[in-house]
């Protein structure tokens, strides 16, 4: 049975508890930092790799696409979008002081659209070569910063994930 609880915050609005839970405040460092896709349907894998890892704290950004946006052809020119995904990068860092990065892609991700291949070699080496980029791009960001982290490039697909060295 969980507890209705509403705050007033102020005299037209009032706040009601959906969801009763101690969330542990205390601060943390963040053992690695994840670009995702929002596809919910790679959620658990993630989460499998982060116990694997023995991550204990583990900082994602959720973009369409995942490392699709920071993967450019020119690491040194950002686009809009890549400057907001390298700052949730920044702000891990800062304020996490996080170890390392993780760039994941996934298998028939639509915010590719038609220019992913169908078929498993194709897409393959398709998503090899957006996380080189995006490593490169977030290699050239941390440079810039002057820090040297690892990055560890990940594709996910519906039977695990795959790490490209």
């Amino acid at each position: 049975m969980t507890a209705v609880a509403e705050l007033e915050v102020s005299e037209k609005e009032t706040m009601t508890k959906i969801v009763s839970h101690e969330s542990n405040m205390e601060h943390y460092t963040a053992d690695a930092w994840c670009v995702e896709c929002i596809d919910d349907r790679f959620r658990e894998v993630l989460d499998e790799m982060k116990r694997a890892e023995k991550w204990d704290n583990f900082d994602r950004t959720q973009w369409a696409g995942g490392a699709q946006e920071i993967a450019l052809e020119d690491p040194k020119s950002l686009t809009p979008v890549a400057e907001a995904i390298l700052g949730q990068l920044a702000k891990s860092i800062k304020l996490h002081h996080t170890k390392s990065v993780v760039l994941t892609v996934h298998e028939a991700c639509g915010a590719y659209g038609d220019a992913m291949p169908t078929d498993v070699d194709g897409s393959n080496k398709f998503m090899q070569e957006e996380l080189r980029k995006a490593s490169e791009t977030v290699r050239v960001f941390l440079q810039k910063a002057g820090l040297n982290l690892p990055i560890r490039k990940c594709i996910v697909r519906s039977d695990g994930i795959y790490e490209v060295s």
